[in-house]
């Protein structure tokens, strides 16, 4: 599914974004939330960039969060303010210390209204296959109930069935550039 993926051509790419930030800025739960937990795209996972803008200009403003990669494969989210580029990198090889972020910028799991969430591919059930490390199926669960969580692809990822185990955390939507699946 990763090869699927990275074949989508630079302005196929272009215009599935485009139409992605425009789905996602539609939800409902995107006006109500102070607090956004995104992504900043790795290799070729679908970029949050053009909603990431969008959030940005709405008045008031929700707080931007983005992970922080840190030891056995463990993320916390930061605050990342206008203008500023994401300091952490996704990049699940990259391992961070906590000591890059200062504490002011980090965000508690129970203060995210709404995450959206990369995967290599999802299925009909909002089931998602990630990077294979855990990441956010161990933090999803620390997540007040109400947050909405939001996995994020090409419609080319999903497909009928992913594997599925006891840990793994399904997703509330799955959003394409041409469609919402929710559970």
């Amino acid at each position: 599914m990763r090869g699927v993926r990275d074949a989508i051509g630079p302005l196929q790419r272009k215009g599935y974004e485009d139409d992605l930030a425009e789905r996602l800025y539609k939800l409902p739960a995107v006006r109500n939330s102070r607090v956004v937990g995104v992504y900043q795209a790795y290799g070729s996972e679908a970029s949050l960039d053009d909603l990431v803008r969008a959030l940005r200009l709405l008045d008031p403003s929700p707080i931007i969060a983005y992970p922080v990669m840190h030891a056995d494969s463990i993320i916390t989210f930061a605050a990342v303010e206008r203008g500023e580029a994401p300091l952490f990198v996704q990049d699940p090889t990259l391992i961070q210390p906590l000591d890059i972020v200062s504490s002011e910028r980090l965000v508690r799991a129970e203060d995210i209204d709404l995450l959206f969430v990369p995967g290599i591919a999802f299925d009909e059930n909002c089931r998602r296959l990630g990077q294979g490390g855990g990441c956010y199926d161990r933090f999803i669960p620390h997540l007040r109930g109400d947050c909405l969580v939001v996995g994020v692809a090409f419609d080319e990822q999903v497909c009928e069935s992913v594997p599925y185990g006891v840990h793994d955390r399904r997703m509330d939507y799955v959003v394409t550039p041409s469609r919402i699946i929710q559970r």
